[in-house]
């Protein structure tokens, strides 16, 4: 049944300018085949779209193009586009999946920052904001980021800050954490098992870029003990939601992230 909110004339406009996804040049009676519609109401679609800028009408081979109105539309999504407008859809359809918290991390020099939450019904108090800063090497969105990073930077961000120990688990010492990191290079994933608040497990993966760079990381954080019993589809979970985070961006050109 037809959603009685949906102008149909709009409608079809829009299925007008989405012929042109696949073509670049299109006659007037490309479209009508195309469209399947009533041939006035058709025309004065095309008319329409002409007058706003939409379309553009070549007048030597009758063609219609994709016109510099909807260019100059499509720059201004894409200079506003980042990686937290392309992941909030997906963060929150993961966290009604898996009731607990999750979080979308970037790199913020020597930080770990927390750009997005999506809140837990019963959250362990970590006490994690958006625009809460962190360190990179007691979380496990930080790890995940400096696993990009190589053993030389890691063991000079070491040296040149004062590790804080906030648990018995918190890895302070370089060979300990560069062990660690390693790790989380083999496995493509990140854990942070109490080693910056007692009582509660994080996991993370990356969302990569056109070049397979690191842009952010997603995170699900809980009790340790539910984390640990249900990790294996915990990490199923956040590696399809950053898989396709990835992927839609990925969609968008080169240089826009």
């Amino acid at each position: 049944m037809d959603d009685q909110y949906i102008l149909k004339t709009l409608s079809n406009a829009i299925d007008v300018l989405e012929l042109f996804e696949d073509e670049v040049s299109l006659t007037p009676k490309d479209i009508e085949n195309k469209m399947k519609m009533n041939r006035t109401n058709l025309y004065r679609i095309l008319y329409t779209l002409r007058h706003r800028g939409l379309l553009d009408l070549d007048p030597q081979s009758g063609e219609y193009r994709i016109g510099m109105k909807a260019v100059h539309l499509t720059a201004l999504s894409l200079k506003r586009l980042d990686v937290k407008t392309i992941s909030r859809p997906y963060l929150l359809k993961l966290g009604e999946m898996l009731g607990e918290s999750i979080h979308l991390v970037k790199k913020n020099n020597n930080f770990a920052m927390f750009i997005d939450k999506i809140e837990a019904a019963e959250e362990v108090n970590m006490g994690s904001y958006i625009g809460w800063t962190a360190p990179l090497y007691c979380t496990a969105s930080g790890k995940l980021l400096m696993s990009y990073k190589s053993d030389e930077w890691i063991k000079n961000y070491i040296q040149g800050i004062n590790p804080k120990k906030y648990t018995d688990k918190t890895l302070t010492e370089f060979p300990h954490l560069l062990h660690n990191i390693k790790q989380i290079r083999h496995n493509g994933y990140s854990s942070d098992e109490e080693e910056m608040v007692e009582g509660l497990t994080c996991f993370a993966v990356p969302i990569l870029g056109h070049k397979n760079n690191v842009l952010a990381a997603i995170s699900v954080s809980g009790a340790t003990t539910k984390m640990n019993k249900r990790k294996k589809e915990f990490l199923k979970q956040i590696e399809k939601t950053a898989a396709e985070i990835s992927h839609a961006i990925k969609l968008t050109p080169e240089g826009v992230f």
